[in-house]
């Protein structure tokens, strides 16, 4: 069983729909402070995270069982992309998430 943490609040529709897959144990635990991250962490093989939380180096650093980093949204500003690289964690982004939301607020 792979250990999923959500770590940024997420529409409770999708947040379902991960729990059912099998072999994944989801966890949503948002409104963490780095070092409530740091303590937290390292039970878990992937964290998603949105704008709110930082994914520093001491967070992957503690990450013993991290083997991917995934950033909703466009931008990996709030990930330590470098260092998750020199640990081999896999970091992705959903660039065109937001692609709809932009065409409609242009016209």
């Amino acid at each position: 069983m792979k250990k999923v943490l959500i770590c940024d609040p997420m529409d409770p529709d999708a947040f379902e729909e991960l729990k059912s897959i099998s072999g994944l144990d989801v966890t949503l635990k948002t409104g963490m402070d780095e070092e409530e991250l740091v303590n937290t962490i390292p039970e878990f093989h992937a964290a998603v995270v949105r704008g709110a939380t930082k994914i520093t180096k001491p967070v992957i650093e503690a990450g013993t069982n991290l083997k991917l980093l995934v950033r909703a949204g466009i931008g990996l500003d709030n990930i330590d992309v470098a260092e998750a690289e020199k640990k081999g964690i896999q970091v992705f982004n959903t660039p065109s998430a937001t692609t709809i939301s932009v065409a409609e607020h242009t016209f």
